[in-house]
């Protein structure tokens, strides 16, 4: 994907590394930082010497653990997920469940009656979790998009438990992206339709007492309400979404999921992919507001040009109006930039795809009240515009924070669904203005401090730890894995100082612990 630097030995397999190894640490590392980091991905790609899955989300997912000690020394691990997905691929040497964008293969060791079975969803869905780790309570869970949920144990890495949200909650697909409010309830979107089109708001209450603690969490999830997609067979595809202290806001966007190809794609052969389907030349996107005390909709439609997102930053609210800001793309196309052949050209494959970072503001005031192209957003720290053009919808106009932004955003989990300042991101391996780089944004001030590395130097996401004694929002450390191509170079795991961005320490990831892009990670405090 960069046009002078090539990426195709980063996008290898690569060997889990079980034993647990020491790492070099050049720098300081600060006292605080006793726990543990660990980062999720895909790392195995070519099954075959005849056979590779088609693209990045396709590989079988695998974890990587650094260890931080209370004397400055760093250990690493790394193990793939026992999942069904990884077991068949390294069995047969083809992928036996329908991956984003590999079809499926005929399953040889299962009889005529399952293999027929297998072919209608849910029970297709690949298990093959790679899309992100969350914590609920203190269980920790691996997802991508689907029904299907691993827990795991993080301490030893290894796969515990594997739940179908489908069989708990009847939804076929869920965000990988859960958000916790401050009482400890998790709420999470996710679609269903074998029983017609539904959107799901769904809950896990805080427990309230040993019995309920002790349960898997995610087997306590209920309903908080459902919703219509404006098709009868098609609906919104949704990796993330919004939420505040009083409203969760799923975001509908024009990249839509055809329900008719999702049921008959293993049957014909297809990837997921392939149901995918973008109605931005004629769709909007709406925005769906939902109290979490009533399950209630807002009546009014909240509605803006389209545009395509993976990820939500965060969102508030502030006097009146609800504050969203978002990772966006005018279209999907980002998603095929991740194809393995592109990934692995040595060319450049098309323009970059450079995302924006925006923010939406949705005015909670009587919508009769206001005037027809009136600017119902009162806010003086932003742009965003939000005007009525009928008794039932707004229009809604974002402010550009970055216009050439970033990827995988990080905040302060303290500041989450709350008024916050600043935001991580890295730079994708698209070639543009910030390649190479990691980004702290003041949504406030609307400035920016960049790290940046080499031309050879690819850090993943900047997430944000926080400092336990910290006072400030941006007190603590960013950690970012940098893939570094050049010739005889090492990966390194990069430590920034989070407030003005100066580097604290490289931590050497020798040859042995192979490692390939992480999409997501989470930090682990020793208790």
């Amino acid at each position: 994907m960069s046009d002078s630097v090539y990426l195709g030995k980063v996008f290898a397999n690569v060997e889990a590394c079980e034993k647990e190894i020491e790492l070099d640490v050049r720098g300081h590392l600060p006292d605080w930082l006793n726990g543990s980091l660990i980062r999720l991905g895909p790392g195995l790609f070519d099954l075959s010497d005849d056979f590779s899955v088609n693209h990045f989300f396709d590989g079988a997912a695998i974890l990587y653990k650094y260890d931080f000690d209370d004397d400055h020394k760093v250990r690493f691990k790394s193990k793939f997920l026992e999942t069904t997905a990884y077991q068949k691929m390294l069995q047969i040497k083809r992928p036996i469940f329908t991956e984003f964008g590999t079809c499926s293969h005929p399953d040889p060791t299962r009889g005529l009656f399952a293999r027929m079975l297998n072919k209608f969803v849910p029970s297709d869905l690949t298990d093959n979790v790679h899309g992100n780790i969350y914590r609920i309570g203190d269980e920790y869970f691996c997802a991508s998009e689907t029904c299907k949920v691993w827990k795991i144990d993080p301490n030893s890495l290894e796969s515990v438990e594997k739940v179908d949200l489908s069989k708990e909650n009847r939804v076929t697909l869920a965000s990988p992206h859960p958000l916790v409010d401050d009482d400890g309830n998790v709420y999470n979107i996710g679609a269903s339709f074998t029983l017609g089109l539904k959107y799901h708001i769904m809950k896990i209450d805080a427990p309230r007492n040993h019995e309920e603690s002790s349960l898997c969490q995610l087997t306590r999830t209920t309903d908080l309400t459902r919703l219509s997609p404006r098709s009868k067979t098609l609906f919104s595809y949704a990796h993330s979404f919004a939420m505040t202290k009083k409203y969760v806001i799923l975001i509908e966007q024009p990249l839509l999921i055809n329900s008719l190809k999702l049921i008959t794609m293993t049957a014909k052969r297809q990837a997921l992919r392939e149901a995918f389907e973008w109605h931005g030349q004629k769709e909007k996107t709406q925005f769906h507001v939902i109290d979490k005390s009533t399950g209630h909709s807002l009546k009014t439609n909240f509605i803006s040009q389209a545009f395509f997102f993976l990820h939500v930053i965060n969102s508030y609210e502030d006097d009146n109006h609800i504050v969203i800001d978002i990772i966006c793309y005018k279209d999907h196309e980002i998603l095929n930039k991740f194809d393995l052949s592109n990934l692995r050209s040595k060319e450049s494959t098309g323009s970059p795809e450079i995302p924006s970072v925006r923010r939406y503001v949705i005015p909670l005031i009587d919508i009769e009240s206001a005037k027809n192209d009136e600017n119902m957003v009162k806010l003086n720290y932003t742009e965003a515009e939000a005007k009525k053009s009928s008794d039932t919808e707004i229009i809604l106009t974002p402010e550009t924070l970055m216009e050439s932004g970033f990827e995988n955003p990080s905040i302060n989990k303290k500041f989450a669904s709350k008024k916050y300042r600043f935001v991580y991101g890295g730079a994708s391996f698209e070639p543009y203005k910030h390649s190479n780089s990691l980004i702290k944004l003041d949504t406030m001030a609307k400035n920016t401090i960049i790290w940046k590395g080499t031309s050879y130097q690819f850090p993943g996401e900047a997430l944000f730890i926080p400092d336990p004694n910290g006072t400030e929002e941006d007190h603590g450390v960013i950690f970012s894995v940098v893939s570094d191509v050049e010739e005889d170079a090492c990966n390194f795991l990069l430590v920034l100082n989070s407030a003005d961005f100066t580097e604290l320490a490289r931590i050497m990831i020798p040859k042995i612990a192979q490692i390939c892009p992480s999409v997501h990670g989470i930090w682990k405090f020793k208790t």
